[in-house]
């Protein structure tokens, strides 16, 4: 976890750097929206690049959620389908517990394919219990678990889950340490869930830059940010 607080110290630090933003007198509310919104662009380009790279996975590590167990239920005989849990965010991996009549339970890891997949109709490409592989979707809030010759008893589940809002009403003096948030709660006293002064440095940067971004005093946003996305710790 990285200290509110000195999120709060570091972006008025790294604002007065900058032409447009010096001894602007930002309100605590509005610092909390900036590194909300920068702490969702940071996240959002973490979980693009696990696609193609799992190293970018440790930098997210306080948000993973591993080997959650799932029910499922068989909806008809093609598939089962099993419930997201409702702080759900990215999808990493998951396994399904298989059996037939005549073997045991055992895992079998779920490949996640498109429903128009070239390899649906693909006998080498199928859902096997001898083969060990259990063909998957996700649509809505659910999971789909296609599955030919065997059962499905229930899931394993390793995702990234939502993360939760920071904030620091704590320092709000003009609303005695309290505000509401634009969907009518309350704002929480919550620390950024983030490892590192490295991690905190670029969302502190992504924050600042949003908010040149509003008054109108940034040129290039994307390539600013990105700029900032792209630098790698040394």
């Amino acid at each position: 976890m990285f200290s509110i607080k000195e999120a709060h110290y570091k972006f008025k630090q790294h604002a007065n750097k900058v032409d447009g933003l010096r001894n602007a007198n930002f309100l605590v509310p509005q610092i909390d929206e900036y590194i909300w919104e920068a702490y969702i662009i940071y996240i959002e380009n973490v979980c693009e690049q696990l696609e193609v790279s799992q190293k970018r996975r440790d930098d997210i590590r306080q948000l993973e959620i591993k080997d959650l167990e799932i029910p499922v239920t068989k909806v008809n005989a093609d598939y089962y389908s099993a419930d997201l849990p409702e702080n759900y965010y990215r999808y990493l991996e998951s396994y399904s517990f298989c059996k037939t009549d005549k073997c045991p339970v055992k895992s079998i890891k779920n490949f996640l394919i498109q429903k128009d997949d070239i390899y649906v109709n693909d006998p080498m490409f199928n859902s096997s219990y001898i083969f060990e592989r259990v063909n998957m979707d996700i649509s809505g809030n659910k999971l789909f678990l296609y599955y030919e010759g065997f059962d499905i008893t229930k899931i394993s589940l390793t995702y990234i889950r939502k993360p939760l809002r920071p904030g620091n009403p704590q320092d709000f003096t003009y609303g005695n340490g309290k505000y509401k948030l634009p969907d009518g709660t309350q704002a929480v006293q919550r620390d950024i869930e983030i490892n590192s002064t490295f991690q905190a440095n670029k969302i502190i940067d992504i924050a600042v830059l949003v908010a040149m971004r509003d008054i109108g005093n940034t040129i290039d946003f994307e390539s600013q940010l990105n700029k900032i996305l792209n630098i790698s710790k040394i």
